[in-house]
């Protein structure tokens, strides 16, 4: 599973989380996010760990660890 679809899932299945609001948290834009979890654009580091600290998930569950 890719990282966008995981992020996806836990924002949506597990937090029941809007984009705004992982945006908020983030402060990433609603449209980076939107490419994240479509698979259009991969995160880098830094990124990934605001979206894992608002989800409150650890880095290696993204990356398959």
């Amino acid at each position: 599973m890719f990282i966008g679809r995981k992020i996806h899932d836990i924002r949506m299945s597990t937090k029941g989380m809007t984009l705004k609001k992982l945006s908020d948290l983030t402060g990433l834009a609603v449209i980076t996010i939107s490419k994240y979890e479509s698979g259009e654009r991969t995160p880098g580091r830094e990124n990934l760990k605001k979206i894992a600290d608002a989800l409150n998930e650890s880095l290696e569950y993204f990356y398959g660890f």
